[in-house]
């Protein structure tokens, strides 16, 4: 009689990712557009996600800023924003998902598209990230300002 050693499940409880966000920026007067990050768990096999699992996640410029820039004249492009998310255990599904919400602060300025990022981060050895960054891609929605001018004849002012 042959024993074969048991598979440990208990290693690794499951798998954490982010998604990339992009939206339209909206204008000052509208006020804010919610960004929302999808967080993905994902098992194997049922009993993957049998553990309660804390993901961290803060943001980051890249592109966009979260605060007036020193020296430059500016408005803010989102709010920035630190904090947790948490998975409960559940022994029969083999995904589970939560959102994280940031605000991005329209604006009236024509510009590039602008991008943050939210990193994902967790202290859990049972835990495998296998996407840790998101990226929010701001779709610019203003036009450049356009100055009109009427030639006037100097020699001729009402020619206008």
């Amino acid at each position: 009689m042959t024993v074969e050693a048991l598979e440990d499940r208990t290693m690794l409880t499951s798998m954490i990712s982010i998604n990339d966000v992009t939206i339209v920026e909206g204008d000052r007067d509208s006020g804010t557009t919610d960004v929302i990050f999808t967080v993905t768990r994902t098992g194997t096999i049922a009993g993957d996600l049998n553990k309660s699992v804390s993901i961290a996640y803060a943001t980051q410029n890249l592109t966009a800023f979260d605060a007036f820039p020193q020296g430059v004249d500016d408005y803010p492009d989102y709010i920035d924003y630190s904090g947790s998310i948490s998975f409960t255990a559940d022994s029969v599904s083999l995904q589970q998902t939560a959102t994280i919400t940031i605000r991005v602060l329209g604006d009236k300025y024509f510009e590039e598209d602008e991008q943050f990022q939210i990193t994902l981060s967790t202290s859990d050895p049972e835990v495998s990230i296998t996407k840790a960054i998101g990226t929010a891609t701001i779709l610019n929605d203003d036009f450049p300002r356009m100055l009109q001018y009427q030639r006037v004849d100097p020699t001729n002012p009402s020619s206008n």
